[in-house]
Parts: structure tokens; C-alpha cells; sequence
């Protein structure tokens, strides 16, 4: 094989916004050679998901109005140029997670049912319509790419109704109170729905991007990065074997499918990382090597400085909670950066005395049963404070690797004063929560808000490493932003460049 000398920045279906960023990026840098892979990835009525090279690309066609056999020529010239091309393939969301949304529309569709506030498909049909705006495009049910003139789009909605219909024949007895109260119903549904609808039944976003890596390794691509800002592997959290069922899998198909190397925002735990290290798999973490956590704390000190404007006020009564321990190396860290940005601030900084540091607590989150649901949470260690205090009079600043539903972080805040156990405010303090991978999945993107209008939440900061749902992009200043398309795009050319430069 001859020396790497190009780039290829493929995008699959949740990552073509990230790839068409990073390509025109790198573009403008003139200095590497950038090449178009003419892909197109197909999904089939009976669910299989497949990619071929696209033979109507409209440049090839120029470059070669000559020739006739434009997918010989396209093919040629792949087989010809990437075995000295680095191919970086994106995708956004990988997670076995992204099922969720789909079931919690089912379950949507089946409260209604058993209420009798709908009767058959065309009652369910209106309700989802109606609730597409509030409801749907909130992460509970499908993301907007499924949505069609205002409507679901026909095949979608079809397996929702469908899914239903046969659950609800099998199981004509269940209450409104068995639905609400029984979790192993949930898991039926779930179950359920995954088997009628069938192409829902492993993770697409991981099968696209095995079968794009399987092809442009058939073509000859001589490296292949997979750059998945959400990447993780911990639904199969057990108590016997612990967390790994899936990361082991998974690593051993990447490695099957021609995959080099990761590049993902955070690593959810050592263990998961070495199940691809083991394989010869490299593991690249933007956040570590970016100093991402400063993206953050940037945005918290400016806020203090411009609503907290009493610096004494916030040495007495501003603490960093993580809510369980595996976050106690951050937490920490988060302190202790915390710490020096207040201190340098041009405002606060001279009002903060030497030895000031900013406390911590840690707390410990007490699980139950086989899907290890969060029971309740207890405090586990701290610093400079009690760790068993009550924070309803403190600024509060909640650091966490993930907020999916949000049902642990409403655990934590009536835990620590912040909320009352009816869900409303408690206390005086306020409270920001930090979370690198916001999922909002079954109903987290309503909670979100609703922590925010009962004003228990002051502002929530995140990583867009999953795209947020559209609609939440203008609401104004309960969730703020960091945008992760830089830092992936320099990780990327640094990774590049050392290869060319090898």
C-alpha cells in the first residue's frame, strides 16, 4: 500500500451535519487533500439497512461526461484512491437508547387507549397529529426526520398503531393503574414493539456504521476512524458480571467491519475502552484532550458574574454535587478548575480569599431489582462541607456524565433540599446542571422545562453530542449549548496529519 495522502468524511444519517462541518473546515485549511466518497445508504421495507456507491454523482458525471460507464469509472477510482485515503465515517448517536423514543409513544398511544380517549387508528392518528409540536418533537417520540407535513410519517405511525393493537388484544384486562405501577408491563410493550415492528430491532445508527465501514473496507480504504460523539454501551448493566456486554460485542464487530480507531466525546469507563484497546482498536476522547470542561466553567463564572454578582455570596454558598461514584474523579477536577476560573475572574477574583476552594459532595446512587432502577441516593464523601448538609440554601452545580429521563436528578435535588418531594421549589438556592451527553429520552427533554418553570432548575449546560430535538434550540436560556463541531474537527486533522506525517 502507498502512503496516506487523502481524507474522506463520510456521514451517516445522524451525522451528515457534523461531516459536512468538519470536511468544508478542513477544506478551507488547502493543505489536505480532500475526497469525495459517493455513498448512498438504503433502508428496505423489511428493515435491513444497506450502502452502496453512488453512481449519479453529479462531479463524477462532469469529470467524465465522456465516458459511458460512469459506475465503472466511479468504482475505479475508489478502488484506485483509497488505499491511500483515511476515511472518517460520523454518527452521532450510537447507543442502544435510541429505541426508547418509540416506546414511550406506544406507551403514550396505550394510556389514551385504556382511558378510552381513543378508540381505533383514526382517533390515535388525530392524537398524534395534535401532539407532534409539544410532545413529539420533545424526544419522546420520533425526531423530526420521521415527520412529515405535520404529520408521522405513514409507515411509522402504522407500526406504532400496530404494535399496540396486537398488545393491547393479548392483554385486554390491564388497568390504567397496572400501566402506571408495573414496570414489567413496560418491558412487554417494549418487547413487544421491537418484535412487530422488526427493523427497530438492534441499534440502526451502529448498523449503518458497520456496513459503511464493511464497504469502503471492501474498496480498499486504508484507515478508518469512526467519530461518534455519543458512544456507549452500558444497558446491560448487571450485578453479577457488572457493565460490558455490549462494548465486547460491539468492539469485536467494529474490528470485523475495518475500523481503526474511535473518536467519541467521553468515555463512559475504563473497562469499556479496553474492550476495543484489546482488539487493536484506538480510543480518542475530545473532551480529555481538548480541555472541554473549561467550555463549561466559562459559561458558569459568567453567569455568576452577571446574575450572583456578590462574590461573598458565592464563596459561602456554592458547592459541585456529583450524584453517584462513578463521577468522583470529575467532580473533583470540576472543583478544583471551578475554583482557579472564579479566582481569575476579572470581577469575582480579587473578592475570593487564597485558600479558597469550592466544596464537594459526592453521593451514591442505591439501585434495585434487575433493570437496576435508582432506588434512592445517599451521601457517599465531600470536601469542605458536610457531606449530609442540606443544599436548599446553596448555589448548586449538579456534574454529570449524562441526563437522560431525569428521573435521578429529581431523586438528587429533593435529596439535598432543592425540591420538594411534591415537586415543586424548596429552599432559596439555585441550582445549574452540567451533562456532557444529553440524551433526553422518554420525556427528559420535558422535565428539563418543567424543573425550569417551577424554578428548581436555574440553566442546564450540555454537549450538542447529541443533536437536540429542534424545537429546543430557541427557548431561551434553560439549556445552554456547547457546540462540539471545532474540537472534533481539529481531533480529526490532528489524527490525520500524524498519519500523513508518518
Amino acid at each position: 500500500m502507498g502512503d496516506i495522502s487523502n481524507l474522506a468524511i463520510v456521514g451517516c444519517t445522524s451525522g451528515k451535519d457534523l461531516a459536512g462541518h468538519i470536511e468544508n473546515a478542513l477544506a478551507r485549511a488547502g493543505d489536505i487533500d480532500i475526497m469525495h466518497v459517493p455513498l448512498v445508504h438504503m433502508a428496505y421495507s423489511d428493515g435491513a439497512i444497506n450502502a452502496k456507491v453512488l453512481s449519479t454523482d453529479e462531479a463524477d458525471a462532469m469529470k467524465y461526461a465522456q465516458q459511458n460507464s460512469l459506475d465503472l469509472l466511479v468504482e475505479e477510482r475508489l478502488k484506485k484512491d483509497l488505499p491511500n485515503t483515511h476515511v472518517v465515517i460520523t454518527q452521532r448517536l450510537v447507543d442502544p437508547f435510541s429505541l426508547r423514543p418509540a416506546h414511550y409513544a406506544v406507551l403514550e398511544l396505550m394510556r389514551k387507549r385504556i382511558a378510552g380517549e381513543i378508540t381505533d387508528e383514526g382517533s390515535a392518528r388525530v392524537l398524534m397529529s395534535q401532539r407532534l409540536e409539544g410532545h413529539l418533537k420533545s424526544g419522546v417520540a420520533y425526531s423530526p426526520e420521521h415527520q412529515q407535513g405535520g404529520m408521522i410519517k405513514e409507515n411509522k405511525f402504522r407500526e406504532l398503531w400496530n404494535a399496540l393493537k396486537e398488545f393491547m388484544d393479548i392483554n385486554q384486562d390491564v388497568t390504567l393503574s397496572q400501566l402506571e405501577g408495573d414496570r414489567r408491563i413496560h418491558y412487554e410493550l417494549q418487547g413487544h414493539f421491537e418484535r412487530i415492528t422488526r427493523d427497530r430491532t438492534f441499534n440502526d445508527e451502529l448498523n449503518e456504521l458497520f456496513i459503511t465501514a464493511a464497504l469502503l473496507k471492501q474498496y480498499g480504504a486504508r484507515e478508518i476512524t469512526a467519530l461518534l460523539p455519543y458512544f456507549e454501551g452500558r444497558s446491560d448493566r448487571d450485578t453479577t458480571h457488572g457493565e460490558g456486554n455490549l462494548s465486547r460485542q460491539w468492539a469485536g464487530f467494529m474490528k470485523e467491519s475495518g475500523i481503526n480507531r474511535i473518536v467519541t466525546w467521553r468515555r463512559h469507563s475504563d473497562r469499556q475502552v479496553g474492550y476495543y484497546r484489546k482488539r487493536g482498536i484506538e480510543f480518542h476522547e475530545v473532551f480529555y484532550d481538548q480541555n472541554m470542561r473549561q467550555m463549561y466553567i466559562d459559561r458558569l463564572v459568567n453567569k455568576f458574574a452577571n446574575q450572583i454578582v456578590d462574590p461573598r455570596e458565592i464563596a459561602e454558598r456554592l458547592v459541585v454535587v456529583g450524584p453517584d461514584e462513578g463521577s468522583e474523579k470529575e467532580t473533583i477536577v470540576f472543583a478544583e478548575e471551578l475554583t482557579r476560573a472564579l479566582k481569575l475572574h476579572p470581577s469575582l477574583g480579587p473578592d475570593f480569599p487564597s485558600d479558597y476552594s469550592v466544596p464537594w459532595i459526592i453521593y451514591e446512587k442505591n439501585r434495585e431489582g434487575k433493570a437496576q432502577v435508582v432506588k434512592d441516593i445517599t451521601p457517599w464523601k465531600s470536601s469542605g462541607i458536610d457531606k449530609n448538609a442540606n443544599l436548599g440554601s446553596y448555589i448548586v452545580v449538579v456534574r454529570d456524565d449524562i441526563f437522560d429521563t431525569g428521573g435521578t436528578n429529581e431523586k438528587l435535588l429533593k435529596r439535598i433540599g432543592l425540591m420538594s418531594e411534591s415537586g415543586e421549589r424548596a429552599g432559596t438556592g439555585y441550582c445549574f446542571i452540567v451533562a456532557d451527553a444529553p440524551v433526553f429520552s422518554g420525556g427528559g427533554i420535558d422535565r428539563v422545562f418543567s424543573l425550569h418553570e417551577r424554578k428548581v432548575l436555574f440553566e442546564l449546560y450540555a454537549s450538542r453530542s447529541v443533536e437536540p430535538p429542534l424545537w429546543t434550540i430557541g427557548v431561551g436560556r434553560t439549556i445552554g449549548y456547547v457546540d462540539i463541531r471545532t474540537p472534533f474537527t481539529r481531533e480529526v486533522e490532528m489524527i490525520h496529519r500524524n498519519m500523513v506525517g508518518r
